[in-house]
């Protein structure tokens, strides 16, 4: 019998220079060998420069973009960015309470456009709408600090102390909080859940800085990242350590080109993929 392949589920807006959405979650996905399926929250137009208009899926279309997904496979995970809209938002959560049963969820939160632009939905609702609605039901939240720091209200100063708080606000099992947005030379990722026991545990993954420009879809990609480890089996631990040290060395290899006209361009993760089949075509 064949082996069934290892499974994630994108629910996000589409990024027509694929620096980001569920353009760069493909990418991500078959960096780690993991098939990636997708369901359109919205349309965006879009380049590394910001976003300039987002047309949201209706919610009924959305909807029956997951019904059959889910009519077809059950994915081993699910991770969900930009909802487009906050209609999009409850069909999500809807749906997830519905079907995703114990289907692993990673939320990457879409607060603003990294890039600069309008997501068409104001900042307010939005984090109300996260924080009672969505957050939840996540196995994993991935905000940066950024984005931390509007959900709290307040500056990030103690990385293990705000971390806690964010955990204790989202009511998820596990929060990522994103170091890319601090200064100095080490940057330290950190992941916060509560173990079998209920009791809070913390674990840092730190690496240096990579100085380029080259970074439109991190966000995304990590989360995708993130989500294909979980898939594949890996506890949320080592799940997210090994979805830190691949983003870095992606982050690493994404200064050495150059694709359009502006300084701010998207990850190179075709560069892993490539190199990768290259190594399988080699050993053959």
């Amino acid at each position: 019998m064949d082996k069934p392949l290892v499974t994630i589920l994108s629910i996000a807006a589409s990024d027509p220079t694929s620096g980001a959405g569920v353009q760069a979650d493909l990418k991500a996905a078959a960096h780690c060998g993991v098939y990636a399926m997708t369901a359109l929250t919205a349309v965006t137009s879009q380049n590394s420069k910001g976003i300039c208009e987002v047309f949201a899926v209706p919610p009924q279309t959305l909807r029956k973009q997951l019904e059959c997904i889910f009519d077809e496979v059950t994915p081993d995970a699910i991770k969900i960015g930009m909802i487009g809209s906050i209609e999009n938002g409850k069909e999500i959560a809807s749906f997830i309470k519905e079907k995703a049963g114990c289907v692993p969820v990673i939320i990457d939160p879409v607060l603003s456009a990294s890039a600069g632009g309008d997501i068409c939905i104001s900042q307010h609702k939005i984090i109300d709408f996260y924080i009672n609605n969505l957050l939840h039901l996540a196995t994993v939240v991935t905000p940066n600090l950024k984005e931390g720091e509007q959900f709290l209200g307040r500056t990030i100063d103690n990385l293990i102390d705000d971390a806690s708080d964010l955990l204790n606000l989202f009511e998820s099992k596990g929060v990522v909080l994103k170091g890319g947005h601090s200064n100095g030379c080490l940057l330290t990722d950190l992941l916060t859940w509560k173990d079998r026991e209920g009791k809070t545990r913390h674990e840092e993954s730190v690496g240096k800085r990579v100085d380029t420009f080259n970074l439109h879809g991190t966000g995304c990609t990590y989360a995708s990242l993130l989500a294909s480890f979980i898939a594949m089996g890996e506890n949320l631990p080592t799940a997210f350590q090994h979805a830190c040290q691949t983003v870095r060395m992606i982050i690493s290899r994404s200064d050495s080109y150059s694709l359009g006209r502006s300084d701010y361009g998207p990850l190179n993760t075709l560069d892993f993929i490539t190199s990768n089949n290259l190594l399988k075509t080699n050993k053959l």
